[in-house]
Formats: structure tokens, C-alpha cells, sequence
């Protein structure tokens, strides 16, 4: 394997020359003809610099985390897809973390992220706690939040118009004929759960339609969760002609306990999620549901944190992303 000093005999120029032009050293100046010399014959030899050994000198390591809940999740790949993209725009190293649901594993993680000295973390769980969110913050880490505001003077966040969305969802069913619409949120102490139950409140009020408490009806943004949910829903003596789920995820369990009920969506019941994760459109009938563009989110985080990381000016910290409703076929208007 060859060596710096390799490189600087080959080049013909001292050791300390080409330390200085790997680590893009602004305060050298050298002949062009010289650098370019340089970096032929970093070329030729196949020179890699010792990355752990830079980060030690200059604490930058060019690899930042990322902790998702659950990898098998349809939600977190267009997440990472759009994190990575952005990383690889800047040299960066995106490294996953799967919790696999687990808040035990999470802690777990964020320790050795921090131990590691890696230069930044995206934590994209809905159910990370404040305390967690204080040691990060007291270490001095940067860190992007997804699907929530940072409050700490360290974090990001990129969330998506949560209360927007199920509002358009709710006025959709309306605009359908729909007076007698449940709800299926997802879990009040999350961020998302409690703006996604406060946009369907509040587009019933709005149209002057009354809230049956039975109609509402809390789960934890799983499959079955959503099943469970919409099974208790579906055994009231009068059941909505409607339902808003909080998330497509829930809303695949909520079609499959309608099914397996003998009923017909949209005939019996019509249905709308919240994410158009890629499953939505190949459910039968397909899903109609809140896009929430996940690629861009985690594009969007990613790209901040980075700025945060290099010490980049950012104009805003906290930003929402804007929402739109997709109608495909387990909506229906009736009479």
C-alpha cells in the first residue's frame, strides 16, 4: 500500500506539499504545474489518505448517521434514497442505523454515533424522546429531525403540512358526500399523530359536521395497528362511510380488516391514507392518499445538515414541506 511519502518522492516535493493538497489546504500556494504533479502521481499509485487519521486532525470524519425505525418499512427507503443522494453531492458517507422499533436500540445507537465522532446524525423515528434529544444536543453533534421541529439550538428539522394534509383528506370525503368519516390516528404524543387528528377536527367543524367519539380511534402507524383500529370502528352499530387513516402503512391493515369484514371498499367504505409511499398505488383497489414527497424530505435534511456540519449559512432551520392529495380508486362519492 503506498504512503504519503510514496507520493511526495514520486512527485518530487516534500511530504508536508502533499498533506497539504489532499486536505485542500487554501493557505498554500504552489505552481499549478507542481499540484497538478502531485496529483498525477497520487493517481498512479493509488494513494488513499488515512480518513479516521484526517478526522482526528481537522474533526471531520465526512460520515454522517442515520437512525430509521424499521428498514423493511416501505416509508424509510425514498427517505434514504434522497439522504444519500444529497451526501454523495457533497463527499459524504451516509451510515444507516436500524432500530428495528426498539427505543433501547435507538439510545444504543446514538451512543456509539457519538462515540465514533461522526460528524452528524438524521434521526427519522416520530417517537424520539426530548431527553434523547438533549444529550445529542449537549454533545454538540448537529442533527436533523424528520417529521419534527428542532427546539435545540444543534437540530433541524423537515417535517411535512401534517394538519394541510389530513385537512385536503377530510374536505375530499366531504366534497364526496361523506358526512359520517372516522379516523384512524396515529399515537397523540407523536407529532404527527396529534396535527394529523387536529387537521380532521377541525375540517368537520368547518363544514358543520358533528365528531362521533366512536369514530376516532388511536393506533401505532403499524400494519396491524391499523387493523385492530378499523375493526373496532367497523363493530359499531353505525359505522362511517368513510375513514381517514393516518398513514398508509395503517391504512394497508385498515383495507385488509374491511376485506376480511365481507365489505367492499370503496362500495361499503372508502378509504384515504397519508404518506403515497410506492405500495399505495399497488393496492387493490389503489390507494388514495396525502403524497408527502419522502425523497425530497430526506434530500432536504440531509443538505442541511451538512451545511450545519461545514459551518454554512442556512436560512431557515425548521422546514415544511408542502402536501397534496392523490385520488385513485378507494374513494367514492355517494348520493
Amino acid at each position: 500500500m503506498s504512503t504519503i511519502k510514496d507520493v511526495a518522492r514520486l512527485a518530487k516535493v516534500s511530504p508536508a506539499i502533499v498533506s497539504r493538497i489532499i486536505n485542500e489546504d487554501d493557505t498554500l500556494s504552489i505552481r499549478k504545474e507542481t499540484e497538478e504533479r502531485v496529483r498525477a502521481a497520487i493517481k498512479q499509485l493509488g494513494y488513499r489518505p488515512n480518513l479516521m487519521a484526517r478526522a482526528l486532525r481537522v474533526k471531520e470524519t465526512k460520515v454522517i448517521a442515520m437512525v430509521i425505525a424499521d428498514i423493511s418499512n416501505p416509508y424509510f427507503p425514498e427517505l434514504v434514497k434522497g439522504a444519500q443522494r444529497a451526501a454523495t453531492q457533497r463527499d459524504f458517507i451516509l451510515t444507516l442505523f436500524d432500530t428495528e422499533e426498539d427505543i433501547e436500540n435507538e439510545r444504543k445507537y446514538i451512543e456509539v454515533i457519538s462515540d465514533r465522532q461522526m460528524d452528524g446524525i438524521i434521526l427519522t423515528s416520530v417517537y424520539v424522546e426530548d431527553e434523547t434529544l438533549r444529550i445529542v444536543d449537549n454533545a454538540g453533534m448537529p442533527y436533523a429531525l424528520i417529521q419534527r421541529m428542532a427546539d435545540y439550538k444543534n437540530g433541524l428539522g423537515v417535517k411535512v403540512d401534517d394538519v394541510r394534509g389530513s385537512s385536503m383528506a377530510v374536505q375530499h370525503l366531504i366534497d364526496y358526500g361523506h358526512k359520517k368519516i372516522g379516523n384512524i390516528s396515529g399515537l397523540s404524543y407523536t407529532d404527527p399523530g396529534r396535527n394529523r387528528l387536529k387537521g380532521y377536527k377541525e375540517t368537520l367543524k368547518k363544514n358543520g359536521i358533528d365528531m362521533v367519539p366512536g369514530y376516532i380511534v388511536e393506533a401505532d402507524f403499524t400494519e396491524a395497528g391499523g387493523y385492530t383500529a378499523m375493526k373496532k370502528i367497523l363493530e359499531l352499530a353505525s359505522p362511517p362511510s368513510a375513514v381517514v387513516v393516518g398513514n398508509d402503512l395503517m391504512a394497508l391493515g385498515a383495507m385488509e380488516a374491511v376485506k376480511d369484514s365481507g365489505l367492499s371498499i370503496p362500495d361499503d367504505i372508502s378509504i384515504v391514507g397519508f404518506d403515497d409511499i410506492w405500495v399505495a398505488r399497488k393496492t387493490n383497489p389503489s390507494l388514495t392518499t396525502v403524497r408527502a414527497d419522502l425523497y425530497n424530505m430526506g434530500y432536504i435534511a440531509c443538505k442541511l445538515l451538512i451545511q450545519k456540519i461545514l459551518g454554512e449559512r442556512i436560512e431557515n432551520e425548521n422546514i415544511m414541506i408542502d402536501v397534496e392529495l392523490v385520488v385513485r380508486e378507494s374513494t367514492k362519492a355517494i348520493q
